[in-house]
């Protein structure tokens, strides 16, 4: 698991236990995370597919960031079709935790 995808899954545990801040340090590392208080909670799979952030709307998206109700926040590949992956209320949605061209599974967390 990387660095990256790491702390992307701390901050889902974090927002699922309520925690809103935390500080981790040793010898080599300094990390703190700070959660916004509006989160829009748990986004997941509709159906299995290939994880793609490419949108309809094709701006690259930026993390964390404000989001409303139904707004698309990424495609799930499925053969030649791609079906939206949408926010299920407006807040700030925070970074993925699948990464580009990842294979997910139906019900597995993307955000």
């Amino acid at each position: 698991m990387t660095d990256r995808k790491a702390e992307r899954l701390m901050m889902r545990m974090m927002a699922a236990r309520g925690i809103g801040a935390m500080t981790y340090q040793d010898g080599q590392t300094d990390l703190t995370i700070t959660l916004p208080e509006d989160l829009i909670g748990a986004v997941s799979a509709p159906q299995a597919g290939r994880f793609t952030l490419w949108t309809p709307g094709g701006a690259e998206p930026t993390f964390p960031r404000r989001v409303a109700a139904g707004e698309i926040l990424a495609c799930l590949r499925v053969g030649p079709l791609l079906l939206p992956v949408s926010a299920p209320a407006e807040g700030t949605c925070l970074p993925p935790l699948a990464e580009e061209g990842d294979l997910v599974g139906f019900g597995e967390l993307l955000f």
